[in-house]
């Protein structure tokens, strides 16, 4: 998805009606950790924010869940076969998993159709079905409105399932993992739509009150298949503020807390807290994008590389993300299947870069004009990165940088248009395809630099459609060198997931992507 993660590149009043309850104040078994932005939606189709996603996930749950291996483990879905082509799977249901309270049925193979189906209609309006479900057979004609039934989802019984694919897919099994179920019936009270009296999942929690702009409250889900979550309550207020979020953390008011990179970076140097900080893997490259179709002079890549070769990676870490963040080598961040700790990766040779610049007709960077560096406002360390790279191309090329701050929505609407010509950005993924495939493809749907190379592509659609793990490794491996070696991007950080956790607070687990659903967290005050 596309965002500027809160942990290293980001970070009306309506009173919403839940389903009844106490605050559970005076309740020691509740954990308490901010929201830090209002949710998106509540209906799963339409969301694309990462903090909404962290949310839903407690609510909802898939044929598959994704472990803290960041593996696929059984979800709903308890087992399945894939035939020996690769295109034909077989999910087998459990017979306890079942929608929350009031509806309070088993989870059945036609539930499990109708949600992807209701994903892919049109009406629905999904901006995420269409990437992630497309490879199922006849989905391109529901996105289209061409048809209503998924002919290639097929419920054998209640609690069997089978998908058939238009091609192998090795990432295939994230689909099921990322696409939840929902419940027909609450939705078909609610006219179609999902809100708080709707959102009705099988997922380890239940959303008991949602309060706009105020807070979320979840409670353990007593029927789960895998048992009630030692956790009893959830509470979530909205802190859209960092530092208002921290401050309610050093006066107890939260339990858990997902911490700047400005504040974590002191946290680690306090006392009181440090022994509170925990830093994790998370996969999400930041990069800076060169956009030839904007700015002509970067359809060469002389002159991508050397600005690639003047960017100083280990001093926009010390500087910018006061240490608690990577460098990066490929576009593949750390833990990701395909990373590569050895890529030939740029090196950071001011002298050579001069040289190559002056090779593609601009010495000393005579001629070359005016580039404004684009980015999201309001973080701290963005921008400290977009004035370290002007000061970079000023003094070792003599390119003159203007930096422009945009908002949020107008700054993802005009990279995803192509409108803009040299940017930062980040990406959260988790499968090496969501990465590679999905934003350098030719003719991806994110594809807004419009990149294009043969062999790339070749490999590429090699490991999308491998099984195969290490060999899926290698050509997702292979593909990250061709895309160094090309530089329509710069990739120069890895992000960390950087939280605040209280001694009373145990059993968080976390995948690539974030914590997981709160399955084993216990609160003990």
């Amino acid at each position: 998805m596309r965002i500027l993660v809160i942990c290293a590149l980001v970070l009306v009043l309506i009173a919403g009606c839940g389903r009844g309850g106490n605050d559970g104040a005076g309740r020691a078994n509740v954990l308490r950790y901010a929201l830090q932005e209002e949710p998106t939606a509540l209906d799963p189709a339409l969301n694309e924010a990462f903090t909404t996603g962290e949310l839903l996930q407690n609510i909802y749950e898939g044929l598959v869940i994704l472990d803290r291996n960041s593996k696929p483990a059984p979800g709903i879905a308890e087992k399945w076969e894939v035939s020996a082509d690769g295109k034909t799977w077989t999910f087998h249901l459990r017979a306890n998993a079942k929608f929350h309270s009031p509806y309070n049925r088993p989870v059945t193979a036609a539930d499990v159709k109708y949600s992807y189906e209701r994903d892919l209609w049109p009406e629905t309006k999904s901006p995420i079905a269409g990437p992630i479900l497309i490879d199922i057979e006849g989905a391109a004609e529901v996105l289209a409105g061409k048809r209503r039934d998924l002919p290639g989802m097929r419920a054998i019984d209640s609690r069997t399932l089978q998908i058939t694919l238009v091609r192998p897919c090795g990432y295939f099994l994230v689909s099921p993992a990322t696409t939840f179920v929902v419940c027909k019936e609450a939705i078909e009270r609610s006219g179609g739509s999902i809100d708080e009296k709707s959102s009705i999942g099988s997922g380890p929690f239940v959303l008991k009150e949602y309060r706009h702009g105020t807070r979320v409250v979840l409670e353990s889900n007593p029927d789960y298949w895998n048992g009630k979550p030692p956790v009893d309550r959830i509470e979530r207020p909205i802190v859209i503020d960092p530092d208002t979020a921290h401050i309610k953390y050093e006066n107890d008011e939260l339990d858990f807390l997902w911490d700047s990179v400005k504040d974590f970076a002191q946290d680690k140097n306090n006392s009181k807290l440090s022994g509170q900080c925990v830093s994790v893997p998370f996969a999400s490259p930041g990069y800076v994008a060169m956009n030839a179709r904007q700015q002509p002079e970067f359809g060469d890549i002389r002159v991508r590389r050397a600005i690639a070769m003047v960017i100083d990676r280990d001093e926009i870490v010390r500087v910018a993300y006061s240490g608690v963040v990577q460098p990066a080598g490929g576009f593949l961040p750390s833990g990701a299947l395909g990373y590569d700790p050895n890529i030939r990766k740029v090196p950071h040779d001011p002298a050579a870069a001069r040289k190559l610049l002056a090779e593609a007709g601009f010495p000393d960077g005579n001629g070359f004009p005016a580039v404004t560096l684009y980015y999201v406002q309001k973080n701290p360390q963005v921008e400290a990165t977009a004035q370290l790279i002007r000061d970079y191309l000023k003094k070792e090329l003599t390119i003159s940088v203007n930096l422009q701050s945009r908002e949020a929505a107008t700054f993802y609407s005009d990279t995803g248009k192509g409108k803009l010509s040299f940017y930062l950005e980040g990406w959260v993924a988790l499968d090496p395809r969501d990465f590679l495939s999905f934003l350098f493809r030719t003719g991806a749907r994110y594809n807004a630099l419009k990149f294009s190379d043969t062999e790339f592509d070749r490999l590429c659609d090699l490991g999308d459609q491998e099984m195969d793990e290490n060999k899926r490794a290698s050509y997702y491996r292979q593909a990250d060198q061709i895309l160094l070696d090309k530089l329509p991007v710069i990739p120069f950080i890895y992000s960390r997931g950087l939280y605040l956790q209280k001694p009373w607070v145990s059993g968080i687990q976390y995948f690539l992507n974030g914590p997981l659903p709160h399955y084993t967290t216990r609160v003990s005050r």
